[in-house]
């Protein structure tokens, strides 16, 4: 029996011994009953001995079994994709019935998709399993590791202690599950520098959305009038005692626009799951390169609706946003989102509606992001429009549409490479 056979003939072969033990217990007892003497009552005695021991063992035994996983170094926590983490089980059978050996089997799935790991723990038998054998307190330990090579989020399924009699005729099993999950970062790029687009760097909006962004900084740059609604740690005393007048401390204001990063989910807008894969990886590391250079920054997940990031989760890398990066997908529902919706979405947003600098990461010559742009533009918006994949013929035309709107266009096609497209590295 395999796992690769239909789930009917599994069933049907798993119960052909109980068919063969019950068929010789029959003959035994109408040998008895027929032939009697020593012999036939030893014989009946022995198998309803036989019997009784199968039949505890369906009952009790590893059919209750119970265990506990942990993982890594506690709750709560991201990986990033090639980390190898350790794996610890404690599995605790109740009861006294005899138990000579277990095959534990664990497993994880990535996206509803099923992911088996047989790691070698103790021994191993012919089919390369995790054998472990119970203590004198009827528990057993089994350790192992996972090699996370693919962004996602793992979620681990149910683990299946399996064993068989002392004679090895029939299997026993037991299941237990406990709902874990495990989150893995996509893969980023360090970027040194981005140097100012030449496309929209002497634009005549760029002065405009600077100003509509700019926010003060810590630096004193002198003194003004005092303005209703003005806070209390605003006001210069020894100024106003001198005047006699309300006077209230300026200070100079940050000219680096925001960042608004954003990740196209659209199934439509890329040819396979790679490139979206690359796509992720592109956004992550620009909302990185804008976490270190301390600016302000948002990520927008645009599909059949708006997932907005304020700039204090992207700075702060909470836990929610390290798990939609880890579980963000595509979406294949093939809902259209309206243009006139998301930038109305878009404008609600307190933080989105002061303007920036956009940098929208999707597939390659995607009409999506020449449309998006047509929009961001109309309402002041400027920025750089990232293609994923194998560059195709059309690169050059839309790269000249989304010059005259204010947007460059970057080809990535490696992720290696995002720092030399930039400009920042030779």
């Amino acid at each position: 029996m395999t796992e690769h056979q239909p789930l009917f003939l599994r069933r049907r072969n798993r119960y052909v011994p109980v068919y063969a033990a019950c068929l010789i217990y029959a003959s035994l007892i109408l040998y008895f009953l027929f032939q009697g003497g020593k012999t036939s009552f030893m014989l009946l005695v022995m198998a309803t001995i036989l019997g009784c021991y199968w039949l505890l063992g369906a009952r009790n035994g590893i059919r209750k079994v119970t265990g506990a996983r942990t993982f890594g170094s506690g709750a709560g926590q991201s990986f990033s994709v090639g980390s190898s983490i350790p794996v610890h089980i404690e599995i605790r059978v109740p009861g006294w019935f005899p138990i000579p050996y277990i095959v534990v089997k664990d497993g994880v799935s990535r996206f509803g998709k099923p992911i088996r790991i047989h790691e070698t723990v103790v021994s191993l038998d012919t089919k390369r399993r995790a054998v472990v054998s119970l203590d004198t307190k009827r528990r057993a330990v089994v350790e192992y590791r996972i090699a996370l090579h693919k962004r996602g989020s793992y979620q681990f399924m149910e683990t299946s202690c399996q064993t068989r009699d002392l004679f090895g005729l029939f299997m026993q099993e037991g299941r237990f599950l406990e709902k874990q999950e495990i989150h893995v970062l996509p893969q980023t790029i360090t970027i040194a520098s981005w140097p100012t687009s030449p496309y929209w760097r002497n634009m005549h909006h760029h002065d405009q959305i600077k100003a509509r962004h700019r926010r003060e900084s810590t630096q004193l740059s002198g003194i003004r009038e005092y303005v209703p609604g003005d806070r209390l740690s605003r006001i210069h005393w020894n100024a106003t005692a001198r005047t006699g007048e309300l006077k209230s401390k300026q200070y100079e204001f940050e000219g680096i626009p925001r960042l608004i990063i954003v990740l196209d989910c659209d199934a439509e807008a890329y040819v396979s799951e790679e490139q979206f894969e690359l796509a992720v990886s592109v956004a992550a590391s620009l909302a990185e390169y804008g976490r270190k250079n301390k600016r302000q920054v948002n990520v927008v997940g645009i599909h059949s609706g708006l997932t907005i990031w304020s700039s204090d989760a992207v700075r702060g890398e909470t836990k929610s946003y390290r798990e939609w990066l880890a579980s963000v997908h595509l979406d294949s529902l093939g809902n259209k989102l309206d243009g006139s919706a998301w930038i109305s979405s878009w404008m609600s947003h307190s933080e989105l509606q002061r303007g920036g600098m956009v940098a929208w990461v999707g597939g390659e010559d995607n009409p999506r992001q020449l449309s998006a742009a047509t929009v961001l533009s109309q309402y002041g918006l400027f920025g750089s429009c990232f293609g994923i994949g194998h560059q195709s013929g059309q690169g050059t035309n839309n790269q000249a549409q989304l010059a005259r709107l204010g947007f460059d266009y970057i080809f990535v096609p490696e992720l290696n490479q995002l720092p030399v497209r930039l400009g920042g590295q030779k």
